[in-house]
C-alpha cells in the first residue's frame, strides 16, 4: 500500500506547489561607493526625461533589447559633461535591465560600450533617495563642470522652423512678383 501512496501523494504535491519566477539576471552586492567609483566610466546625478522603449507592440523582442533613457544631468562626479546624457539598459530585469521612470532622479554608475553609456540592475544605480551612502561618498569629490546641450528633439524643431520661413520667404516674393504681373498686364 505504501508504494502506491508515495507516488500518488508526490504527484499531488506536485500539483499544488506554485513556481515562483525564475531571474535569468543574478548579482553579486556592488561594491561600496569608493570601489565602485573606480571600476565605472561615469557617475552623475541625472533626473529621467525620457524613455525611448525600441520594441514594436505585437513584435516579439528580447529581454536584452536596448531602452535608451535621456537623463537631465543635476551634477556629474566622472565620465559626463554634458546637461544631458543618453543611457541605454536592457529591457528587461531579467536580462540586468534597470528600470527608470520617468522625472525621477537617480545616481547613475554606467560604464562605456563602444561610445555608448550603458548601465544595469548589478551597478550601484538607484534613486537619489535610496543612495545616501553614494551622495555622502560623490559629495567628498569634485563635480564636473556641466555643458549645456541641447536635446536633439529641439535641432529637429530649429531645422523645421528655419524651412519653414524660408519657404514662407521665397513664397512671400513670388506671389509679389505675381501680383505686380498681374497688375501690368490688366494696364
Amino acid at each position: 500500500m505504501l508504494k502506491y501512496l508515495l507516488p500518488i501523494a508526490t504527484l499531488v504535491a506536485l500539483l499544488l506547489a506554485q513556481p515562483s519566477p525564475a531571474w535569468a539576471c543574478s548579482c553579486v552586492l556592488p561594491d561600496p561607493p569608493p570601489i565602485a567609483f573606480a571600476n565605472t566610466d561615469a557617475v552623475f546625478v541625472g533626473r529621467v526625461t525620457q524613455i525611448n522603449d525600441p520594441s514594436w507592440p505585437g513584435i516579439m523582442a528580447s529581454g536584452a533589447d536596448p531602452v535608451r533613457v535621456v537623463f537631465q544631468v543635476n551634477d556629474s562626479w566622472k565620465g559626463v559633461a554634458t546637461t544631458t546624457v543618453m543611457v541605454e539598459t536592457a529591457v528587461s530585469g531579467a536580462s540586468c535591465g534597470y528600470v527608470f521612470d520617468t522625472g525621477k532622479r537617480y545616481v547613475v554608475y554606467a560604464y562605456n560600450d563602444s561610445g555608448v553609456w550603458n548601465t544595469n540592475m548589478c551597478t550601484r544605480t538607484n534613486y537619489v533617495t535610496n543612495a545616501a551612502a553614494d551622495l555622502a561618498y560623490l559629495n567628498t569629490l569634485p563635480k564636473l563642470t556641466l555643458t549645456a546641450t541641447s536635446s536633439p528633439i529641439s535641432a529637429v524643431v530649429y531645422v523645421i522652423g528655419a524651412v519653414v520661413i524660408l519657404a514662407a520667404v521665397i513664397g512671400g516674393i513670388w506671389l509679389a512678383r505675381y501680383a505686380r504681373k498681374q497688375r501690368r498686364e490688366v494696364e
